[in-house]
């Protein structure tokens, strides 16, 4: 009975310390699963913080190309506004001179035909006037 006590003490000594490792290998276990959890979410923390830094990023320069677009449509606007005001001016200034050469040559003209008519009546008046004079002075002659 002694062998038989010593081998069960043997046999619940290597139990208890197969147990104790048992245990031990369980509680390493638990702190490497909690450690790659940490790892996780400090991977997965760092990853969403980068791709978060990119995005603001990319949206600053999104909105930087959309004004530096807004303003160079505006400056190209104003500058064919420009060009279509001062084309407007200058046909406009053409169109008035034309009207007022148009003008003078039409004055001229009437200034002409008046100057002409009015020669030309004066002429009809002083032929008249020496057709009836002559006609007078043939009357008083013949008498």
């Amino acid at each position: 009975t002694y062998c038989r006590t010593r081998v069960v003490q043997k046999c619940f000594g290597r139990w208890l310390t197969f147990l104790e490792r048992k245990k031990l290998d369980r509680d390493m276990q638990q702190q490497a699963d909690e450690h790659f959890q940490s790892l996780l979410l400090s991977s997965s923390w760092n990853n969403w913080r980068s791709k978060y830094e990119e995005r603001v990023h990319y949206n600053k320069q999104v909105v930087r190309a959309w004004l530096h677009f807004v303003h160079n449509t505006q400056k190209t606007t104003i500058a064919n506004w420009k060009l279509f005001v001062a084309y407007k001016k200058y046909k406009r200034r053409e169109e008035e001179e034309a009207i007022e050469f148009r003008r003078q040559r039409l004055l001229k003209q009437g200034c002409s035909q008046w100057l002409a008519a009015s020669s030309h009546r004066r002429s009809n008046r002083v032929d008249t006037l020496a057709k009836r004079e002559a006609r007078l002075a043939y009357q008083h002659q013949t008498k």
